[in-house]
């Protein structure tokens, strides 16, 4: 079973701000937190989605690795 995204940290004005991922929009700066680590910096490709998966409201981020 995989873990869950808990949150994000976006990059705004040289801080780290926490938000809910339905909060990133596409050339936003990010990390995202998951069992308290953090990934790599990344970088939205476009504007966060949801789905519904068996009666979950299930957020996405498409991104990259920030270079």
């Amino acid at each position: 079973m995989s873990e869950s995204i808990s949150y994000a940290l976006k990059i705004a004005d040289d801080k780290e701000i926490p938000c809910h991922l339905s909060e990133l929009k596409r050339d936003d700066l990010f990390y995202l937190v998951q069992a308290s680590k953090k990934s790599e910096l990344l970088i939205a490709t476009d504007d966060a989605f949801q789905s519904d998966v068996n009666g979950q409201t299930i957020w996405s981020v498409p991104h990259e690795i920030h270079a």
